[in-house]
């Protein structure tokens, strides 16, 4: 059955997943947990209703996956321009010392490991998805607010 219900009675549900967006019958939805968005039919989605004081939905998403959380990347090894000789040292949070380990496509959605590339500029900057740069440049560039 793999990660199938026994019966449809029995959902299975998973997430919760941004809505990129609505195409004829289907969202096309981002895991967080993930680095491709997937396509799934509009009746097997439902509303997640987010509960501010409680939890955040990419931690709920996280922790339902059975993934853990980057807490730290501390290091980084190996030619920006070959990305199968990156290394990053990088510290779980299920982990109690950080461990080397090899450049994966799921490092390109991961904020903490663009915090840490932002910190290291240069050719770094590239390994980046255009979407994020654009995205913490505009951070960068909007205006702070002062609290009264």
């Amino acid at each position: 059955m793999g990660w199938r219900p026994p019966n449809k009675l029995l959902l299975d549900w998973r997430g919760p997943f941004k809505v990129l967006a609505r195409h004829k019958g289907e969202y096309e939805l981002w895991d967080p947990t993930s680095p491709n968005p997937f396509r799934v039919s509009e009746h097997l989605v439902e509303r997640y209703h987010v509960d501010e004081e409680h939890s955040q939905p990419i931690q709920e998403a996280i922790k339902g996956s059975g993934k853990t959380a980057i807490e730290e990347v501390s290091d980084i090894r190996g030619s920006p321009r070959l990305k199968q000789s990156i290394k990053l040292r990088i510290k779980w949070s299920d982990e109690t010392e950080p461990k080397w380990y090899k450049w994966d496509r799921s490092f390109l959605h991961e904020a903490k490991i663009h915090q840490f590339l932002l910190q290291k500029r240069g050719p770094w900057l590239h390994l980046i998805p255009a979407n994020y740069r654009q995205q913490y440049e505009q951070q960068a560039e909007a205006p702070a607010v002062d609290d009264p």
